[in-house]
C-alpha cells in the first residue's frame, strides 16, 4: 500500500476514534446530568410531602384523593411504604388494590433508604410498562403515633424515563449528519496532510534508491 494511502487510513482512523470517544462520553455526561436534575427535583418534593404527612390533619375519606391530587399536579408515582415494605398507599391504584401488591422491601432504592437514608433506581415498571426512575427516602424521625399516618417509613415518588430517552435518541439522531460533516472534512484534510507528508518521503526514497543505482 501506498504511503499516502497508509496516513490517510491513519488519520482518518484516529478521527474516527476521537469523535466516537467524544459523542459517547458528551451523551453519558448529559444522560447522567438529567437523571441528576431529576433526584433533585424528587428529593425537594419528597420533603414537601414529609411535612404535609407531619402535619396534616385530613380525615381518612379524603387523605387518598388528597395526595393523588398532588401526584397528578406533580406529574410523579407517589408510594407509602410502611417499615415492613407493605404499601398503604399508591397514587396509580385504587386502595382495594393495594391488598394484592407485592413487598417493596427488597426494591433496590427502598434497601438503599434503609441503609443510607434516600435511595434510587432506573428499571422497568410492571404496573405502568414504562421505564421508571425512582427515589424513596426514609422518613426520620417517624411520624408522630397519633398521626393517620403514622406507619408511612419510606416515602417514594417516581418519574416515566420517557421524555428523557426520547431528548437523548433526538439528540443522538441531530448528532449524526453533524458527524458526517465532520468526517468528509477529516477526509479531505487528511489527504491533503498525507499528501504533502508524503511528496517528501517519496522523494527521499527515489533519491535513496539513486544513490544506490549510481554506486552500482
Amino acid at each position: 500500500m501506498r504511503i499516502q494511502a497508509k496516513l490517510i487510513l491513519l488519520l482518518v482512523g484516529l478521527s474516527l476514534l476521537v469523535m466516537f470517544i467524544v459523542g459517547v462520553f458528551s451523551i453519558l455526561t448529559l444522560n447522567a446530568y438529567f437523571r441528576s436534575r431529576i433526584a433533585s427535583e424528587l428529593a425537594v418534593q419528597t420533603r414537601e410531602l414529609e411535612f404535609i404527612l407531619r402535619t396534616a390533619t385530613l380525615p381518612d375519606s379524603a387523605g387518598n384523593d388528597y395526595f393523588r391530587s398532588l401526584a397528578r399536579v406533580a406529574q410523579t408515582r407517589l408510594t407509602l411504604i410502611d417499615d415492613d415494605g407493605n404499601v398503604l398507599f399508591e397514587s396509580e391504584l385504587p386502595s382495594e388494590r393495594l391488598a394484592s401488591m407485592e413487598n417493596h422491601l427488597s426494591r433496590p432504592e427502598i434497601q438503599a433508604a434503609r441503609r443510607d437514608t434516600t435511595g434510587t433506581d432506573i428499571r422497568h415498571s410492571a404496573t405502568l410498562d414504562v421505564y421508571m426512575f425512582y427515589y424513596a427516602e426514609r422518613i426520620a424521625p417517624p411520624l408522630p403515633p397519633g398521626s393517620r399516618f403514622a406507619r408511612v417509613a419510606f416515602i417514594r415518588l417516581a418519574v416515566p424515563l420517557t421524555e428523557i430517552n426520547e431528548l437523548m435518541s433526538d439528540l443522538r439522531s441531530k448528532l449524526i449528519l453533524p458527524g458526517l460533516g465532520a468526517l468528509l472534512l477529516v477526509v479531505c484534510f487528511s489527504f491533503l496532510i498525507a499528501r504533502r507528508v508524503a511528496l517528501p518521503l517519496k522523494e527521499m526514497a527515489r533519491q535513496q534508491l539513486g544513490t544506490v543505482g549510481g554506486g552500482n
